[in-house]
């Protein structure tokens, strides 16, 4: 069924459809994974990772890490938004096989199949890394005291907590905990 699915598609060249998805189906993944951690009763996923890199989870953060860590979740996913809105608006105007076209339609403006392929393979993961180390770079100067040394320190402490810290199912939310600013 696979292959008599494939092979019609490629006849029609709708194979190029299948192309176009990964790159923004990833971007609105990553969006959603720190965006619904946004909402009222739950946690930041950056919050949550916070506690964790500080050997903490259960323990208030100080009420400045905590504010910083809701704006960089809000951050990430709009982040990851707008890498998928782009990603799926050169897919649509690609030429010669953009999707608009492929369906039949004239797109309203049209940018080569390199441009969507470039954003997409490479400058997308570009923008997401550099994002990454640019805001390591801020915050080890806006939060000094963090347990991590180096940058390869905290990368190897992210991987290792991140199967802690990541949540795909919906659950009750849990009461959020924050420490009171110090008088």
């Amino acid at each position: 069924a696979i292959v008599g699915v494939l092979a019609i598609m490629a006849s029609r060249r709708w194979i190029w459809l299948s192309l176009y998805l990964p790159p923004v189906l990833g971007d609105v993944f990553g969006a959603w994974l720190f965006g619904h951690t946004l909402a009222s009763g739950r946690t930041p996923l950056i919050e949550r990772v916070v506690r964790h890199l500080y050997g903490a989870p259960d323990r208030p953060l100080e009420l400045a890490i905590a504010r910083y860590a809701r704006r960089l979740t809000f951050a990430w996913s709009l982040l990851f938004g707008l890498l998928g809105a782009t990603g799926l608006a050169l897919a649509l105007c690609a030429v010669p096989n953009g999707v608009l076209i492929l369906l039949g339609f004239t797109p309203p403006l049209t940018v080569p199949q390199t441009a969507w392929s470039w954003f997409a393979n490479v400058a997308a993961y570009g923008i997401a890394a550099g994002f990454f180390v640019l805001e390591y770079a801020y915050r080890r100067t806006r939060f000094p005291q963090q347990p991590q040394n180096s940058f390869l320190e905290f990368v190897r402490a992210l991987l290792a907590i991140a199967p802690n810290v990541i949540e795909f199912q919906s659950r009750p939310p849990r009461r959020v905990i924050r420490a009171e600013p110090a008088e």
